[in-house]
C-alpha cells in the first residue's frame, strides 16, 4: 500500500515492490488552478506525468537516515543518481536530491530532476519522522531473499 504525501504543489507516492527489491519514489506536480489538499476520489496531481525513482533498499536508507538528520539540525545535503542503462528509451539522468530547507515552516526539501524536468515537494517535521522511522521499517524486509528454504542475505553494492 503506497504513501503518499501530498502538498500545494506536488505529491511524492512511497510505494515498496518486495518482488523487484526496490522502493518507487514517484513524484508528481499539482493540476494548473488547484489549491489545497485534494477531498477524497479527487484527481488533482497530474500522475499521468510521473517521474519515478527506483531506490534500492541500501539508498532508501540513505534517505530514512538523511531524514534523521536533518531532524537533528544538520544541514548536510544527499545527492542520488541514477544513469539510464543502454537499453532503456531515457536518454538523461534522474538526479533525486533531499536538502534541508533555509527557513520556513517546511523543514527539507526532496526534488527529481529528470532532464529540465523537475519536481520538489516540501517536507514538514511530521514527514520527516515518518520517513526516518517508518521507512526502515518497511525496506528492512528487503535485505533478505528467499532461496530454496531458506532466508539469504542480499548481497551489498
Amino acid at each position: 500500500m503506497p504513501w503518499i504525501i501530498y502538498k500545494t504543489k506536488s505529491a511524492l507516492q512511497i510505494e515498496v515492490d518486495k518482488e523487484r527489491q526496490v522502493v518507487f519514489f514517484t513524484f508528481a506536480k499539482a493540476k494548473e488552478g488547484t489549491a489545497g489538499l485534494p477531498k477524497k476520489g479527487e484527481k488533482r496531481y497530474e500522475w499521468e506525468d510521473k517521474i519515478v525513482f527506483a531506490l534500492s533498499p541500501e539508498e532508501a536508507f540513505d534517505i530514512a537516515l538523511q531524514a534523521r538528520d536533518i531532524l537533528e539540525g544538520r544541514k548536510e545535503s544527499l545527492d542520488l543518481y541514477h544513469r539510464p542503462t543502454p537499453n532503456s528509451s531515457r536518454e538523461v539522468d534522474k538526479i533525486l536530491s533531499f536538502r534541508p530547507a533555509e527557513t520556513g515552516n517546511t523543514q527539507a526539501f526532496i526534488t527529481i530532476s529528470q532532464g529540465e524536468n523537475k519536481i520538489s515537494v516540501g517536507l514538514s517535521r511530521g514527514d520527516l519522522f515518518r520517513l526516518a522511522t517508518a521507512l526502515p521499517i518497511v525496506v528492512a524486509p528487503l535485505l533478505f531473499i528467499e532461496r530454496e528454504g531458506g532466508i539469504k542475505q542480499t548481497e551489498g553494492r
